[in-house]
């Protein structure tokens, strides 16, 4: 928590971007979201009285785990949470952003934003009709 969300974070935005694949903003505001509009983001109790995970926490490796492609296992130790947690908080939150963000973010192009992203595509990566590639996403 402190080298990334403390007052005075260990790891700097740049760090944060490379390790997340996003800004330290828009990982806040997205955890923000999940954590205001559903339970399961939320930290809670036990029955037993053990403070469960926080809301970072199941972010983090659920983001983690996008970033860099791999399965829950790897981040069970770094995290200090069960691999089954981590493969919980990655599928609740498909199913949350897909919700929150789905009509907004996740539609398919229109005929007006086609053009548009062969432009950009071509500016930025030099070559045309990449558009549906997955290199296209790197």
């Amino acid at each position: 928590m402190c080298d990334y969300f403390g007052e005075n974070p260990l790891n700097d935005d740049a760090q944060f971007r490379r390790r997340f694949r996003m800004s330290r903003r828009l990982f806040i505001r997205t955890s923000d979201d999940l954590t205001a509009q559903y339970p399961f983001f939320t930290q809670r109790e036990s029955a037993n009285r053990k403070i469960g995970l926080s809301e970072i926490q199941k972010c983090t490796a659920t983001i983690r785990q996008l970033a860099y492609g791999t399965t829950s296992d790897p981040w069970d130790e770094y995290l200090r949470m069960s691999a089954r947690s981590c493969r919980d908080c990655l599928e609740n939150f498909f199913e949350c952003v897909d919700f929150l963000y789905g009509r907004r973010y996740l539609r398919m192009p229109t005929a007006i934003d086609v053009p548009l992203l062969y432009e950009a595509h071509q500016r930025i990566h030099g070559f045309p009709g990449m558009l549906g590639s997955l290199d296209c996403t790197h």
